[in-house]
């Protein structure tokens, strides 16, 4: 197994693909978050901290109106969530780079064969639906051409399984349990 050692293995002017650091679309509506709070473009995360200040007063806001006066979260905790999710993505940028290129390529080919095509759609379905890409969210873009189309040079589809992935972790992660509800 190859050990990825330091963060300058990734080429910066290679790897172009922006992604966002993805809220459902409940949240979105609940706690009026419209635009990226993170997002990775090459190798550099940008992160809006007032963006993160907002968003934790309106939740901190909600709560205390519902009652949940002990479920306070703080900006930190928001901007800890979303730095995590794009070093993420900066982590698998290096592994598809550096070790294993076209890795979601061959991940959509298993999951069809394993799943079904028809099951795969649904869940990708399913995920666009609950988090929508910011061109769907505004409306801009359809759920089906988003699946079609590409961010950078990189298919949809497999920016949809990669999220997925850090969904997954996100879920698993028992520092996110008071913003579970973002994602």
């Amino acid at each position: 197994m190859k050990i990825i050692s330091g963060c300058n293995k990734l080429p910066a002017g290679k790897i172009k693909l922006k992604l966002d650091f993805h809220v459902s679309r409940e949240a979105r509506k609940k706690y009026k978050i419209n635009s990226s709070l993170y997002s990775l473009y090459g190798s550099l995360i940008i992160s809006d901290f007032s963006k993160a200040r907002e968003i934790a007063s309106e939740i901190n806001k909600k709560r205390k109106e519902n009652g949940e006066d002990n479920a306070a979260v703080t900006a930190g905790e928001i901007n800890a969530l979303g730095l995590l999710h794009e070093i993420f993505h900066y982590l698998i940028r290096l592994y598809e780079h550096e070790i294993n290129p076209k890795v979601f390529d061959k991940e959509l080919k298993y999951l069809s064969s394993n799943m079904g095509e028809n099951n795969l759609e649904g869940l990708m379905n399913g995920f666009i639906g609950r988090f929508p890409s910011p061109e769907v969210y505004a409306g801009r873009m359809t759920a089906e051409d988003y699946k079609k189309g590409y961010s950078e040079n990189k298919p949809n589809r497999e920016v949809i399984v990669e999220e997925l992935i850090l969904l997954y972790l996100q879920n698993n992660n028992p520092a996110a349990l008071r913003l579970k509800e973002l994602f």
